[in-house]
């Protein structure tokens, strides 16, 4: 969507599905890939969910009763919350005064001809005009000769060149989503005429994923031979110890778990 609120304000963005639930409402529906789910309290104010809102009371006005969902696709999990009329007109006052901070801040910098300094971080990969940042582009396009020695390596310089390294590799992986989604358009559009140039051709790789269901298996399988074929989900697992009442019997399959550690990953975090 691309429109304007009734105070005048522009707002757009990517709603991944509405539905009709019936002649007067709908539920407006987030997919998310995160592990970590919003508190419903979080929800309830979530300005994501607050923005679709408003754009879905702007869109189909025919409908009286407007639900914002989060789907979690790694759980299942749906978090479900609503908006009152209260809340989205003190939401469209927010997004008019936040509309009005950033006209008055680009009016200032007109005024002494300057160019705002780009603030660069992984926030940029979500950006419409991170192709038309200065800094952006100087950050991602550091030619290789260019990377410090690690041998050269400080503290100010190490948070400076892993934070930018993370901003560069983000980028580029979603640079990669995109001119795949580019790639699968343009050949459902013209599915007979391959991707190629006058040196290579785009062929299209697809693979397959089998599931099998363990307790169909556990049935057929000698019980020696299925445990050397079945992996423990620690979710699952979990789930299991908490519904255990034998509390030797929870602390013993505790004690069998054999921790791994991953490499570190290292996020940056600004000091006040």
């Amino acid at each position: 969507f691309d429109i304007v609120t009734p105070e005048g304000v522009r707002i757009y963005g990517f709603i991944d599905k509405v539905e009709e639930i019936d002649e007067d409402t709908i539920k407006i529906l987030d997919y998310k890939t995160s592990n970590t789910p919003l508190t419903y309290d979080e929800a309830r104010t979530d300005v994501q969910l607050s923005l679709y809102e408003l754009a879905g009371a702007i869109l189909y006005p025919q409908y009286s009763k407007r639900l914002v969902a989060l789907k979690y696709l790694r759980t299942g999990k749906e978090l479900v919350t609503t908006r009152s009329a209260i809340a989205q007109y003190n939401f469209r006052k927010e997004l008019l005064a936040t509309h009005e901070a950033i006209l008055e801040f680009l009016e200032n910098y007109q005024k002494t001809n300057t160019v705002p300094k780009g603030s660069v971080h992984n926030l940029c990969n979500w950006c419409s005009y991170r192709t038309d940042c200065e800094d952006f582009l100087l950050q991602i396009n550091k030619k290789s000769s260019e990377f410090p020695s690690i041998e050269n390596l400080n503290d100010d310089l190490f948070i400076r060149e892993y934070s930018r390294a993370s901003i560069a590799a983000k980028a580029i992986e979603n640079y990669q989503k995109e001119l795949k989604l580019w790639a699968l358009q343009r050949v459902e559009s013209d599915p007979t005429s391959p991707i190629q140039n006058d040196e290579f051709q785009a062929n299209s790789l697809s693979t397959t994923r089998r599931t099998y269901d363990p307790t169909v298996l556990a049935q057929v399988i000698p019980p020696e031979d299925f445990v050397k074929l079945v992996t423990i989900k620690n979710e699952s697992l979990d789930k299991y110890l908490n519904t255990l009442e034998d509390e030797e019997l929870k602390t013993f399959i505790s004690q069998q778990a054999e921790v791994k550690f991953n490499s570190p990953q290292f996020r940056l975090k600004k000091l006040s």
